[in-house]
């Protein structure tokens, strides 16, 4: 069964199809596999039914945001984008967390929506670990991780985001995924026998 993925976003869809690999029916693809182009940077659920009665494709979209315990509602970031200016993007993150004594537990969080072969709609919200957001930049490499991994540490490893190593990458987001995983079994293949 192929799977449609709205996104324009390279990373994010490797990530999904390498968390997907053990679904032996399932193939993961993005519209410019269909021909489909100019989707929004930001995928809607009305996109995505659109795109199902188009396509006749089960269909799963997932927008992601961060969650930062000391800001006020007004200071949350949106859903996360892409095309930023990195510098300016982490100097506002350190000039608000310095407003906030310099540190802030936080999170990500996963708004994913699937739409199944019947057309069924189904949503789940799924919390990151929380981890702590400093003032203080780490090293400047960055090359697997998000924008933010240079001033976010992660607690359980103690180490900057951009620091760790794959099993402790793999360790902070294990519990995340695993949701994910079972959200997909749930809204994919209700009362059907999963083959993975």
């Amino acid at each position: 069964m192929k799977l449609l993925f709205l996104t324009k976003d390279d990373s994010k869809f490797n990530m999904m199809k390498e968390r997907l690999k053990d679904f032996k029916d399932l193939e993961l693809v993005n519209p410019s596999v269909l021909g489909i182009t100019n989707e929004e940077e930001i995928p809607s659920i009305e996109k995505a039914l659109n795109y199902h009665e188009l396509t006749g494709l089960p269909t799963i979209i997932l927008n992601s945001g961060l969650y930062i315990d000391k800001f006020e509602t007004k200071e949350q970031p949106e859903l996360l984008r892409k095309k930023v200016n990195a510098t300016e993007t982490i100097k506002n993150y350190i000039n608000n967390l310095n407003k906030h004594g310099g540190r802030s537990l936080a999170h990500y969080y996963s708004n994913i929506s699937i739409i199944n072969n019947d057309g069924i709609v189904t949503t789940n919200t799924i919390n990151g670990n929380e981890f702590l957001l400093v003032n203080k930049e780490g090293k400047k490499v960055n090359l697997k991780g998000r924008l933010l991994d240079i001033i976010s540490i992660d607690l359980e490893a103690g180490k900057y985001f951009n620091d760790r190593n794959n099993e402790e990458i793999e360790t902070h987001y294990k519990a995340s995924y695993n949701e994910l995983i079972e959200f997909i079994k749930t809204a994919l293949y209700k009362n059907e026998k999963v083959d993975n």
